[in-house]
C-alpha cells in the first residue's frame, strides 16, 4: 500500500480471517508488506490458511509466535518487522476496497499525525449512525455501500480525535520510533491504542479521523472472549494515567463535526439504497402519528427546538435522529453532499 505496511495479528477467528485475507488479495497489489503475526491459534485450520496465503502473495510475511503472547505483544512483533508507517487490522473487520490506501493517505497528510482511524459501525466516537454505540448497517446496506457514500462527500477540514481506535488504525513510524509502540502492560488488549495516542498527544502529535472511509467491525472476537472485563481494566488504567482523557472524549462528542459527516453520509446512503432523491420538509408529526412506511423516497424532517435542531431521517421503514446545536450546523452538514446535476 502507498506509504506503509499492514500488520494483522491473528488468533483463531478463522472465517473472518479468511474473509479479510481474501479482501486484501482482491484489492490489488500492495507496495508495502502484509505482515501476519500468528499467536498460536487453537483452531487447527488457521495455521494452514496463513501459510497458504503467504505462499501465494509475494509481499506477505508470516511471523509465528513461539507461544501465545496476547494481542499487544503480537501487534508489537508485527510493528517491529516493519520500518514504515503501519496500519493495524483486526481480523474481525470487513474491509472495503481501497480503504487501507485512504488510511495511509490521511496518515501521510501531515508530519504531526500519530494515528488515523476510519468511521465504523462499532468504534467509540466514530460510530455511524450513533457515535458511541454498536450499530447495525442501516437500510440493509453492505459495508461497501456505506464506504462509497463517505467517499462521495466533499472534503472536510481535518478532524482531531481524542484517540485512535485499534480495530483499524494507522500509526506513524516517526512516532513509533520516538515514543515506542504499544505498552505491553496492556497485554490482554484494550487500552493499548489509547495509551499510544495519549503519549503521542503529550508530545505534540495528533490523532485524526479518516473522514472518507468506513470499515465494519464486529467487535470482541479477534482475540477471544471476556472483552468486557478486559475493557473495564484497561479503562481504569487509562484514567489513572491520563485523567484529562474523559474531558477530551466529552468535548469530541459534543463538538459535532464527526456527527455531521456521518449524518451527510447517511442521507446519501438512504438515496443510494432507495434509488430516490432525499425529500426535505420542516414539519414533524408527533411520534404517535408517524407512519414509518413513507414510500420509496427517503425523507429528512427538520424540527427546531429552543436549544437544538433535529433531523429525522426516514427510509425503508427505518428512522434515525441526529441532533445539532442549531439549523446552521445541520445545513452545513447537508452542504457536504455532492451537488446534483440539473
Amino acid at each position: 500500500q502507498p506509504g506503509g505496511d499492514i500488520v494483522i495479528p491473528v488468533y483463531n477467528n478463522f472465517d473472518d480471517t479468511r474473509a479479510l485475507l481474501d479482501a486484501l488479495k482482491s484489492d490489488g497489489p500492495a507496495t508495502g508488506k502484509l505482515i501476519l503475526v500468528h499467536d498460536c491459534s487453537t483452531d487447527e485450520r488457521v495455521a494452514p490458511l496463513l501459510t497458504a496465503f503467504c505462499n501465494g502473495v509475494p509481499n506477505a510475511v508470516l511471523i509465528n509466535n513461539d507461544k501465545n503472547r496476547g494481542f499487544v505483544q503480537t501487534c508489537n512483533r508485527g510493528i517491529a518487522a516493519s520500518d514504515r508507517d503501519v496500519v493495524i487490522l483486526n481480523t474481525d473487520i470487513i474491509l472495503p476496497p481501497g480503504a487501507v490506501g485512504r488510511i495511509f493517505q490521511c496518515l501521510l497528510s501531515s508530519a504531526d499525525i500519530a494515528s488515523v482511524t476510519p468511521f465504523s459501525n462499532n468504534a467509540y466516537g466514530v460510530g455511524v449512525p450513533r457515535l458511541v454505540y454498536i450499530n447495525a448497517r442501516p437500510f440493509g446496506a453492505s459495508t461497501q455501500d456505506i464506504d462509497l457514500c463517505f467517499q462521495k462527500l466533499a472534503p472536510v477540514a481535518p478532524i482531531e480525535l481524542p484517540s485512535g481506535i485499534g480495530f483499524c488504525m494507522g500509526m506513524s513510524r516517526k512516532v513509533i520510533t520516538e515514543l515506542g509502540a504499544f505498552d505491553e502492560k496492556f497485554g490482554l488488549g484494550y487500552g493499548e491504542e489509547t495509551d499510544f495516542c495519549q503519549r503521542a498527544k503529550s508530545h505534540g502529535y495528533k490523532n485524526m479521523l479518516v473522514s472518507n472511509a468506513y470499515v465494519y467491525h464486529s467487535g470482541g472476537s479477534s482475540f477471544g472472549g471476556s472483552w468486557q472485563d478486559k475493557s473495564r481494566k484497561a479503562t481504569l488504567e487509562i484514567l489513572s494515567r491520563y485523567p484529562k482523557y474523559v474531558g477530551a472524549v466529552g468535548q469530541h462528542l459534543r463538538s459535532g463535526p464527526t456527527r455531521s459527516i456521518g449524518f451527510a453520509a447517511m442521507t446519501l446512503l438512504a438515496e443510494h439504497m432507495t434509488g430516490n432523491p432525499l425529500v426535505i420538509s420542516d414539519d414533524l408529526a408527533p411520534a404517535s402519528q408517524r407512519n414509518d412506511d413513507q414510500g420509496p423516497a427517503p425523507q429528512l424532517i427538520i424540527r427546531e427546538t429552543s436549544n437544538a435542531c433535529h433531523g429525522l431521517l426516514r427510509a425503508m421503514g427505518e428512522h434515525y435522529e441526529f441532533t445539532f446545536k442549531d439549523r446552521t450546523c445541520l445545513e452545513q452538514s447537508l452542504a457536504l453532499r455532492p451537488r446534483r446535476a440539473n
